[in-house]
């Protein structure tokens, strides 16, 4: 739209001066994220900083982090009124703060993004998205650019995503809306083909987030825990239960001492069809059961998820349950420590 001059220095010097100060941007993979409420008050924008960067000028790794359990605490309770709110970060919930996204394009600025929300909302929204993502085993909220870090192969050069799908993650995670469906199928991707690689809290984190989300948004009950659910009849998540048995129980009839295992031969095949793989390793494990000094153990463990499972496999597992069999071998995994 047309724009006189005296506008636009204006608003070209208000971007230099956001852009000069750390605690009103941050970086996103190409993207560079700026943000400001409508206060004279700088905590809004160092509390953000701090909560999507780590830290901040005000607030270090440890008071933030001292502060988004709270917030995460009080999410969980549904106890998340705008008192609520102040009491904890000590601001006034109803400000209105505005994140914009942009990236440089040839000799202009693309703007990729550009939301406005209450800052109490925000607040809610980024504490819900780290309760969806804790897993056990974790080691600190999971911050933005760890997942990007995920969607990457290790043994690419390449450093980079598409940006669309970042923005699209983050305004799942400031709207509270559900994640894009190419996260899951990426990070399920990268769990199946960087076998070699551990199947770590980052990406166990981003499945479970991905799938009680969508389940959420479509209101049926969550289906995945944060630790290991000894309840759960769900057969491709008790299909991975039993691969993380089977792994282990190899890995004792070999006293460790395996360059590979299991996981790196049949875990994405196992995945995907169950039926056909299971049979072969099940026929595995009895030679295995010879060689370990505790076969009872073993065999009380693989009777009673068989048992659950009705003593049969599922032919194929579409795309969302292979995300549950995932989650089932890292959490039966994480159990055994």
């Amino acid at each position: 739209s047309n724009i006189s001059q005296k506008a636009a220095v204006k608003y070209v010097e208000a971007l230099n001066f956001l852009l000069a100060d750390k605690n009103h941007k941050t970086v996103l993979d190409d993207v560079t994220v700026l943000f400001w409420a409508v206060s004279k008050e700088k905590k809004y924008s160092d509390l953000f900083s701090a909560l999507i960067s780590g830290s901040s000028e005000t607030m270090s790794a440890g008071q933030t982090e001292e502060m988004l359990s709270e917030l995460m605490s009080a999410a969980r309770r549904g106890n998340v009124s705008s008192e609520r709110i102040a009491d904890i970060s000590g601001i006034d919930p109803n400000v209105d703060f505005y994140i914009t996204g942009l990236k440089p394009n040839s000799s202009r600025i693309s703007v990729k993004f550009l939301y406005r929300r209450k800052y109490g909302e925000i607040l809610h929204n980024i504490a819900s998205h780290q309760n969806d993502l804790e897993i056990v085993g974790q080691a600190g909220k999971i911050e933005l650019w760890q997942i990007k870090r995920e969607l990457i192969s290790p043994k690419s050069s390449n450093e980079s995503i598409d940006p669309a799908l970042l923005s699209k993650i983050f305004e799942a995670v400031l709207y509270g809306t559900a994640y894009p469906d190419y996260l899951i199928s990426q990070v399920i991707r990268r769990v199946k083909t960087d076998t070699d690689q551990k199947f770590n809290y980052i990406r166990a984190g981003v499945i479970k987030a991905c799938i009680n989300r969508k389940q959420r948004q479509l209101c049926r009950e969550e289906e995945l825990k944060v630790a290991l659910d000894r309840e759960s009849t769900n057969p491709a998540y008790l299909c991975g239960r039993l691969f993380a048995v089977l792994e282990k129980l190899q890995q004792a009839a070999s006293n460790n001492s395996l360059n590979r295992t299991i996981k790196d031969t049949y875990f994405a095949s196992a995945a995907s069809k169950p039926a056909v793989i299971f049979p072969k390793l099940m026929k595995l494990a009895q030679n295995h059961l010879g060689k370990v000094n505790a076969p009872k153990y073993y065999n009380k463990q693989i009777g009673e998820i068989m048992d659950m499972l009705d003593q049969s496999f599922p032919e194929v597992l579409p795309l969302v349950e292979q995300g549950k069999f995932m989650i089932g071998y890292y959490q039966q995994m994480q159990s055994f420590f």
